[in-house]
């Protein structure tokens, strides 16, 4: 007995309550789930295959979206970076070519006034 209630509040916790949106709605005649022919010949069926067809290609374009918009921003990222450190490296060049031309300065000022 306590096993069953137990199963029973699981039950009532985890199934009765749905846990998203409906996807649909659909009128099932009485007749059709007494009739296994009618029902495999009915339209029900595969409506129900068509509805479930069209949320998996929905929940897979979300998800393939979803990916390639952390690609690209993955990508930028390291491109912003590799931009950052060129633009250090083209600073370095240009101080080094900066303190070339100072030392030159410098040395013909040297010889100038040794003359």
């Amino acid at each position: 007995r306590e096993l069953v209630q137990s199963l029973v509040k699981y039950y009532d916790a985890s199934y009765k309550i749905p846990a998203g949106t409906k996807l649909g709605d659909f009128t099932i005649p009485g007749h059709l789930l007494l009739n296994e022919d009618d029902l495999a010949a009915s339209s029900l069926v595969t409506d129900i295959i068509n509805l479930g067809k069209e949320f998996n290609d929905k929940v897979c374009q979300e998800k393939t979206s979803q990916s390639t918009v952390s690609e690209n921003v993955t990508t930028s990222d390291v491109n912003a970076s590799a931009s950052d450190v060129n633009a250090s490296a083209s600073d370095v060049k240009s101080n080094g070519d900066v303190n070339d031309n100072a030392a030159k300065i410098h040395e013909n000022q040297a010889v100038a006034a040794e003359r």
